[in-house]
């Protein structure tokens, strides 16, 4: 189906229907942007936390009240900047993976940033932003 079909039919479908649509893998921007004008807070947290939502909505996402907006910086797909704002510990260890190549970190700052997230409570901890910046200075 061609992506202005699937946009017209989103804006169709009940509360529901928008949550069960928010699983699947391969949602364009702009369905994910119909999905965020219909959809309820439920709705919306089932979106931030699919991986597999592209990381421009993410970072949109990321930047709304909670839960959505902490829902969507713990996603592992967000984007580094999104992550920033969490609680180190409140990442997954794949998703600071992601991040650490996501910043382009040699293996000093990765160390560095893996040694605090296995020190750091979970979940919890320091931003990630103030871990990173720590970090960027090896």
């Amino acid at each position: 189906m061609e992506e202005r079909n699937r946009v017209e039919m989103i804006a169709s479908l009940n509360q529901e229907e928008l949550w069960y649509m928010t699983g699947e893998v391969e949602l364009t921007v702009g369905e994910c942007e119909a999905i965020l004008d219909r959809g309820d807070v439920s709705v919306r947290v089932a979106l931030a936390s699919n991986p597999d939502v592209p990381q421009s909505v993410l970072a949109v996402l990321a930047n709304l009240p909670d839960p959505v907006g902490r829902v969507a910086r713990e996603n592992t797909n967000a984007p580094p900047e999104a992550k920033d704002l969490s609680p180190i510990g409140l990442q997954a260890s794949y998703g600071i993976t992601l991040y650490l190549e996501q910043r382009g970190a040699n293996r000093r700052q990765a160390q560095f940033v893996a040694d605090e997230y296995e020190r750091g409570p979970h979940p919890g901890g320091r931003p990630l932003r103030d871990v990173w910046a720590e970090a960027s200075d090896l």
